[in-house]
């Protein structure tokens, strides 16, 4: 008992490290952390000035309603407090130098609500934009400042205020208004005075006039510049018609004039995007107007090497062209209204697919009219074979090609098929063939044979229409009822009428030579001689017998 204790105080220590041990391996319950508490959530300020843009906007919006009370929560707080009639006064100023001042669009203001970062300015400054009359910079400032709920909110900032009444004494149409009855400017439909109303209107025919008058005098100036030079004037049209320039010079000369009439800026922003989108259009009809003269040069210096057949990829190309551009402009103009325009596109992308998968047949067309076109395989007046159909090429359109066949029948063949077609194009050759066969009566002997060989090769190379150096005149074939002759040349010409009157010619000489050989042509019969036959020669038999048995008994 006293030897075995300490053993068993051994494996007892052991046995306590070995669960220790095994704690330690366990991990020990980590203590979650507590959720952190929700962000307040901060009331968005009902005037919108949240945002640079909103806090000008909604002040222009409030200055226009003449809402003068509202117009003042967009203004920063200053030390000394105003008169009511001076506040409003303030506000009225500073609409007035925005309306007749201030350029950029309202969209190009910073919408986030921490403004722009990359302007030099603070944080909490936002400079909207800088006007200048001569050497005097107004300069329309915004400061970022705590909400009485702790929200942030844009104010224009007490500099920008102090520096309105001295600015606005530049302005002239204030001075103008002055001068004009009562009626006209205390009556504002639409928050607009109606003497800005009445001169818009008013300005439209205006400016139009002058942009036409101006274009007039282009169009004299370039007519005789082009008389003194003696060269034709392409594309000339009527001196008082009206076309894209005078429209685009209209638009430009009626926007001029309302920027100095001191309209109201909001509404200064829906004319633009009007304006705009007629630009667009004035930029689109140049562009059609451009393609189209581009089109008929190319036209007319294909027709003058006689590949007229182009015109139909021609038409093509321009109006594929035209219908991109309109796309992209329309694209455009929607994007600066404020439309996503990735739907659009997305749409346009589905809609393309749909219209393949349902208009294979059509496309399959379309791209064989531009391959035959392209490849040049065909050319309108041409004489040509498509698979089993003969006649002339009336016209190549982009769906298919029109046949007038020798039966006077008009044949539409698909520009699919015509493209996969065998197409033996006749109107192409560089020289025509000649080949006839020519059968003589059994009865001709050889020295007949040789001479109509002869004369008919002599005939061939003398002939001013033949190529000599190909022609060729064999005797090639023992027919049952003939010797025939194959008479093989070139006719040099590639007129159908010109290549008939040579053959024509040459069948004819060709027959002189045969009744002067003294023979004569075959005729497609059997000819049944009666005579008494004797039978087998009977010396020439037994010469014949005689040689074999000599060649016999030789081995």
């Amino acid at each position: 008992m006293h030897r075995r204790l300490p053993k068993g105080l051994i494996l007892m220590v052991l046995y306590c490290f070995s669960m220790l041990a095994s704690q330690a391996q366990i991990p020990s319950a980590v203590p979650q952390p507590s959720p952190a508490p929700p962000p307040p959530q901060i009331t968005p300020d009902p005037l919108g000035r949240d945002t640079p843009l909103g806090t000008v906007f909604g002040f222009i919006k409030a200055a226009q309603e003449e809402n003068y009370q509202l117009a003042l929560r967009y203004f920063q707080a200053t030390s000394r407090r105003k008169p009511r009639q001076e506040d409003e006064k303030l506000v009225h100023q500073l609409n007035m130098i925005l309306n007749l001042r201030f350029g950029p669009f309202l969209n190009q203001i910073s919408k986030d609500p921490a403004g722009r970062l990359d302007d030099g300015l603070p944080a909490d400054k936002e400079k909207v934009g800088e006007i200048n009359i001569g050497e005097t910079k107004f300069t329309l400032l915004l400061v970022r400042v705590s909400d009485k709920e702790g929200g942030k909110i844009w104010l224009i900032s007490s500099e920008t205020l102090a520096g309105i009444p001295d600015f606005y004494d530049l302005l002239g149409f204030p001075r103008l208004e002055a001068k004009l009855p009562r009626w006209l400017v205390d009556y504002r439909p639409w928050s607009m005075p109606l003497w800005q109303w009445i001169a818009i209107a008013l300005l439209a025919p205006f400016a139009f006039g002058l942009a036409w008058f101006f274009v007039l005098l282009a169009r004299l100036c370039y007519r005789l510049v082009m008389r003194q030079r003696n060269k034709p004037i392409e594309g000339a049209r009527s001196l008082s018609a009206v076309g894209p320039i005078t429209l685009l010079a209209a638009l430009y000369l009626h926007y001029r004039f309302v920027s100095l009439l001191g309209a109201s800026l909001l509404y200064r922003q829906y004319y633009k995007l009007i304006v705009g989108a007629m630009l667009a259009f004035g930029l689109y009809w140049v562009i059609v107007r451009l393609t189209d003269f581009i089109v008929a040069r190319i036209e007319r210096g294909l027709a003058g090497r006689g590949e007229g057949s182009a015109h139909s990829l021609l038409v093509l190309g321009s109006r594929a062209f035209d219908a991109l551009v309109f796309i992209a402009i329309a694209l455009l103009v929607l994007r600066s209204w404020g439309v996503d325009v990735t739907t659009a596109l997305a749409g346009i992308g589905i809609g393309g697919i749909a219209l393949g998968l349902g208009a294979q047949k059509t496309f399959e067309n379309l791209f064989g009219g531009v391959s035959v076109i392209s490849d040049n395989v065909l050319r309108v007046g041409d004489v040509c074979k498509v698979g089993n159909q003969f006649g002339r090429v009336e016209d190549i359109g982009l769906r298919s090609t029109q046949i007038r066949t020798l039966d006077r029948t008009l044949v539409s063949i698909p520009n699919g098929t015509t493209a996969t077609a065998n197409l033996e194009n006749y109107s192409k050759r560089d020289k025509i063939l000649f080949k006839q066969i020519v059968g003589l009566r059994r009865e001709t002997s050889a020295d007949q044979l040789r001479y109509v060989l002869a004369e008919v090769r002599r005939l061939l190379y003398e002939h001013s229409k033949v190529e000599s150096a190909t022609a060729q005149v064999r005797l090639v074939h023992f027919a049952d009822a003939s010797l025939n002759i194959e008479v093989f040349a070139y006719v040099c010409t590639t007129e159908a009428e010109q290549f008939l009157a040579t053959q024509e010619d040459l069948l004819l000489r060709i027959l002189d030579i045969v009744e002067k050989s003294g023979t004569q042509l075959a005729i497609a019969a059997q000819t049944v001689y009666l005579t008494r036959d004797k039978g087998l020669n009977p010396e020439k038999t037994s010469a014949a017998e005689a040689v074999v048995n000599r060649w016999r008994e030789n081995g």
